[in-house]
């Protein structure tokens, strides 16, 4: 929870989280704020944050496209998702099948963060009509979503697809796989429309 986020420094912090401290912060200072869960569109998807790289030599799957790479990751237990951190080590590796994992925004202290996979995400949106300030209003109307995780704006959802997503993961699973075996889709410098907002408070 929040308070351990903020007592105990080994306490791991996620998403929402930050966004449940950013918005009891701005709720003192009487700023109107709604938590934002974050979203695929598509059912079952898993969202890549970035940045990434691919293999050399890659081999693209053309019976799942636009879902055409293979993405390997590790099977968490108590968890229906899956993870990055190698359960030998307790840390990520570079290689997951045919993606590298490169550096990519620097979040929650660190440079990358070690998890850059997720089915959900936490932002919050801010009201930009009980700031006083005007140039700070003006600058909240064009950006008015925070993302406390890694201490960035979006405008809407096509903004944060193209400014955080890599592309989109889903499981085609089949008898035999050792590890969570996912293909993705690259997103691409365009945004796919494929994201969408909701917000927690309604």
């Amino acid at each position: 929870d929040v308070e351990a986020c903020l007592t105990n420094k080994w306490s791991y912090g996620e998403c929402y989280h930050f966004a449940d401290l950013f918005t009891d912060t701005l709720k003192v200072n009487g700023i109107k704020s709604e938590e934002i869960q974050v979203t695929p569109k598509e059912e079952g998807d898993l969202m890549l944050i970035n940045k990434w790289d691919m293999k050399e030599g890659a081999k693209a799957f053309e019976d799942t496209t636009p879902y055409k790479w293979k993405l390997e990751l590790f099977r968490k237990k108590g968890s229906r998702y899956p993870t990055m951190i190698s359960p030998e080590t307790g840390y990520p590796v570079d290689h997951y099948g045919d993606f590298i994992n490169d550096k990519g925004l620097p979040g929650q202290n660190v440079e990358t963060p070690s998890v850059k996979i997720f089915s959900g995400h936490s932002i919050v949106w801010v009201s930009p009509k009980l700031l006083e300030e005007e140039e700070s209003s003006s600058k909240l109307e064009e950006k008015p979503y925070f993302d406390p995780s890694y201490g960035v704006t979006y405008r809407h959802e096509m903004d944060f697809e193209e400014n955080a997503v890599y592309g989109y993961a889903k499981q085609f699973p089949k008898k035999g796989d050792k590890k969570e075996v996912y293909r993705v889709w690259i997103k691409g410098a365009a945004s796919l429309n494929h994201i969408k907002f909701e917000s927690l408070d309604d």
